[in-house]
């Protein structure tokens, strides 16, 4: 890998200079020494929060209060029933790669 010292912000193509100005060129470096060559997708932040907003909705449930948290969340009456019932899965555990094992990585 490249000494991090010879590598300037300008040098990076304008995808990878966008990621280096959000976490960092340090940051960008090791996440290259990590995933470099693989494609990643990286989610929308509400798709990240999903699984915290669904335990919030099943701790605030009181048996009655479909309508409230239907208005807190921005979801259908619906869709609070189905999260409170179990019939909405929270997303996929499935960021098991080495990033995710790195987590002082940034």
């Amino acid at each position: 890998m490249p000494d991090a010292l010879d590598i300037n912000i300008d040098d990076l193509p304008d995808d990878c200079r966008q990621i280096a100005e959000i976490i960092g060129l340090e940051g960008l470096l090791a996440l290259s020494a990590q995933m470099g060559g693989e494609r990643i997708h990286i989610p929308l932040p509400d798709r990240l929060a999903t699984a915290a907003r669904n335990r919030k909705i099943r701790a605030e449930f009181n048996g009655r209060n479909y309508h409230a948290l239907a208005l807190k969340y921005n979801l259908t009456v619906r869709w609070i029933r189905a999260i409170v019932a179990g019939q909405i899965a929270d997303p996929p555990k499935s960021c098991d790669g080495p990033i995710y094992k790195q987590r002082k990585m940034f």
